[in-house]
């Protein structure tokens, strides 16, 4: 027995036979540093932490620069997500072996887990200096580069840790990434398609099958959902994504989706997404009861991943109501004309804001960013401890802060249209900023986009969001918040009169043209058919409605809730319907 023979056993992933061995040597040498520091690896392997600590501070007591000891240390405080101490542990590292390469790429982790990017950044680059085929500190760089917004030079370090490691996945999924980011989605989907010619792989056929609904290819969609559950069978989101963008036509097609739900031992994750998968399905053939009783199991499994209470909005909309009432805004003058070739599409989700966005965006002189979250985070960004204080405070702030705020926007919004362009912000929830887009960006277009209560609620239930919609997964409390919106939506309209131009789903799909021409005639825009046509639009759509924007108009989902009868009552229950 000795200290070589056991490092052989750690490295061969023996954990538990390493500890019987340290521990004889130890029974007989306490103080052996190098005994004390392996015990203590081998219990972070093991996952007992406590124990691990206790031999790594023991090995440090022992011999104070022992440079493995902190290091190691550090690792388990990584493991334990205690980022402060891993970075105190990881600066003696450095001070006793500035050039450590696994050292300074852990510390490049500590700070992208704290945020501190400019510092990951450093330690990234130090990695690959001298190590020039570290293909993962490439990786983590770009990463860190997409955090700063710079997906130009993410996309060289992608590049770059393909070029070592042709086989790496993270980085071609990176690398699709920062492409779709830059618009630039026909790169994207030829590097996903490339590295599958060589590398099969569920992460990659699912982001491929991504990218595709994003261009509307259909057939290719479906086709990578299938590769994808041929390598993964136990996997949720390829079989969402193949039911989104097929449809059925007979009860048998969806044997495949039952098979995969009735494996043993899923995850809950993959679970639900295999339910709305069915559920989708079961809607296509007309099955609405199967498809409702689908569609509650797939949402109740969701809204056990989120805490959501109706009361935190009911008190948030009495926040608007206070921080813009008619007294307050009465004062508000309108001292610039900042904002006036920006259009804010807003309304509850799935009520037309991407068709909306979609006719638009068809015009030459208009650019659609798509859902930017600039709005909604305004607050952070003018320094307020909270948004409550920020919306309280807004009106009454100089017009210098207010246009500053303003000006912030705009610069952001800035790289998703050409000079001279109109732009589009069809982030349905900015209908709570609404008093804010008006204090800040006086001369903004406000489009209201709404639909049918039920059917707007409905078409929320079924869909699988993948940002933080936590009042979407119970059909009541899915009703309340639909109540809390109508509500405020009626604020807005006392104090800002005439402000908000207001269009319905169902009269836009009863006659596109008489509502295309004056949904035009109201952004100051001239006629262009291409805005009738706007299904043959090539641009990248991201939301759940991908698919329905690259049809033409068509008034099938109109009454479609009618057909799930009793299924609704929780929901209708609740719903205030005028």
């Amino acid at each position: 027995m000795n200290i070589q023979s056991i490092v052989q056993l750690i490295n061969a992933g023996q954990p538990s036979a390493a500890i019987l061995q340290l521990k004889q040597l130890l029974a007989v040498n306490a103080k052996q540093a190098v005994v004390q520091q392996l015990l203590g690896v081998a219990y972070i392997m093991t996952g007992e932490f406590k124990l691990a600590e206790k031999h790594l501070r023991q090995a440090i007591k022992l011999q104070p620069d022992y440079a493995e000891a902190h290091y190691n240390l550090a690792r388990l405080y990584v493991d334990q997500k205690k980022y402060n101490q891993a970075a105190i542990e990881l600066k003696r590292v450095h001070s006793l072996r500035e050039d450590w390469p696994q050292a300074l790429f852990l510390s490049g982790l500590v700070a992208v887990a704290s945020k501190e990017f400019s510092s990951a950044r450093h330690y990234f680059l130090q990695v690959i200096q001298r190590h020039p085929t570290n293909y993962e500190a490439m990786c983590n760089l770009a990463n860190v580069l997409v955090e700063q917004g710079d997906f130009e030079g993410a996309i060289q370090y992608y590049q770059q840790a393909l070029e070592v490691t042709p086989n790496y996945s993270l980085a071609v999924l990176g690398l699709a990434s920062s492409y779709a980011e830059l618009s630039q989605t026909e790169q994207s989907y030829h590097c996903l398609k490339g590295f599958l010619e060589n590398y099969p792989d569920i992460e990659v056929y699912t982001q491929l099958a991504i990218v595709c609904k994003d261009m509307g290819l259909v057939a290719e969609t479906e086709q990578a959902c299938l590769q994808a559950i041929e390598i993964s069978p136990t996997t949720g989101s390829p079989y969402r994504l193949y039911a989104d963008a097929h449809k059925f036509v007979s009860e048998h097609e969806l044997d495949f989706i039952k098979r995969g739900i009735n494996q043993d031992n899923l995850e809950e994750e993959e679970l639900k997404q295999m339910y709305f998968a069915l559920a989708k399905a079961y809607e296509d053939v007309a099955c609405f009861e199967a498809a409702i009783q689908a569609y509650d199991k797939a949402n109740g499994l969701h809204r056990k991943a989120y805490t959501y209470a109706t009361k935190k909005d009911l008190e948030r909309l009495q926040l608007f109501r206070k921080a813009y009432s008619k007294d307050r805004v009465d004062k508000l003058k309108e001292l610039s004309n900042d904002g006036e070739d920006v259009i804010f599409i807003v309304g509850m989700p799935r009520s037309g804001t991407s068709l909306v966005e979609q006719i638009l965006a068809s015009h030459s002189l208009v650019d659609g960013a798509g859902e930017q979250s600039i709005m909604g985070s305004m607050w952070s960004y003018e320094g307020a401890a909270s948004e409550a204080k920020f919306q309280l405070k807004l009106l009454d702030k100089s017009f210098d802060v207010r246009k500053d705020l303003g000006q912030q926007y705009l610069q952001k919004i800035s790289r998703y249209r050409a000079a001279g362009h109109f732009v589009t912000d069809k982030m349905p929830h900015n209908f709570w900023q609404i008093g804010q887009i008006a204090a800040i960006l006086p001369k903004a277009k406000i489009i209201h986009c709404q639909r049918h209560p039920a059917a707007t609620c409905l078409s929320i239930y079924k869909a699988y969001f993948s940002g933080v919609h936590s009042y979407a997964y119970n059909q009541a409390e899915l009703a309340r918040y639909y109540n809390i919106y109508d509500e405020l939506m009626a604020h807005w309209r006392e104090v800002f009169p005439g402000r908000l131009y207001e269009i319905q789903y169902e009269n836009l799909v009863a006659d596109q043209q008489a509502e295309t021409e004056k949904l035009l005639q109201h952004c100051n825009l001239d006629w262009e058919n291409a805005c009738l046509e706007f299904y043959r639009s090539k641009r990248k759509v991201t939301t759940s409605s991908a698919y329905q924007v690259r049809q033409p108009m068509h008034n099938k989902s109109v009454g479609l809730w009618q057909r799930y009868g009793g299924g609704l009552q929780p929901l209708l229950s609740c719903l205030k319907i005028p």
